[in-house]
């Protein structure tokens, strides 16, 4: 590695669960500023407490649907009223009916399902969901969370591929949601965005 043992390092992955071990390697090898961001880029994407303006001018490269959080996803459904809400995850838990009771945790309020299991659904349901929208409309898509079985940020992709200009992912899922409307100050006042969910939590 080209670069001065005093020069600052920032490594990061996604989530942080790799970065550290890369991190303390450099500090063996005798660098002497390095930083590790903690919880990784998808935390500071998302983080409640960030400027979503300034956090866009620093990652760079990102997809074109845009990447928030909890409080900014409050922010958006509250500012965009007619915001159409897609919700990605298996039919038993947007019915409540998974066999892993910690993913039964109701949907948002005029949450449109599309099981992102079945790619030949999928296209049917976008295009009806589409059909009479413009390009300028306002989509929030969610899905269980970080997982092999989320596929949230596909149907993010195909809703861009249409042409729509305005596509968020609320990251990393409905469960952060959930936990953090209950557990955070600043985003308590989503709760009220939530449906079906009396006597889950």
């Amino acid at each position: 590695m080209q670069v001065s043992k005093s020069k600052k390092i920032l490594i990061y992955d996604q989530r942080g669960s790799n970065s550290a071990h890369y991190a303390a390697t450099l500090i063996e090898s005798g660098y002497q500023n390095v930083y590790n961001l903690f919880e990784g880029i998808a935390n500071l994407e998302t983080d409640n407490n960030a400027d979503a303006n300034l956090i866009r001018q620093v990652i760079v490269a990102t997809p074109q649907y845009k990447i928030i959080g909890v409080k900014h996803s409050i922010q958006l459904m509250r500012q965009n009223p007619d915001i159409v809400i897609l919700d990605t995850r298996p039919a038993k838990e947007f019915e409540n009916k998974s066999e892993e009771e910690h993913l039964n945790l109701g949907h948002m309020k005029n949450s449109i399902h599309i099981d992102n299991r079945k790619p030949d659904d999928v296209v049917r349901k976008l295009d009806d969901v589409v059909s009479n929208k413009n390009k300028q409309t306002y989509f929030l898509v969610y899905g269980s969370g970080p997982s092999a079985e989320d596929h949230s940020a596909d149907v993010c992709k195909k809703l861009t591929d249409k042409g729509y200009k305005n596509v968020y992912l609320l990251y990393p899922g409905l469960y952060r949601f959930v936990w953090s409307t209950t557990n955070i100050e600043s985003c308590r006042d989503g709760h009220d965005l939530l449906s079906d969910h009396d006597g889950l939590y």
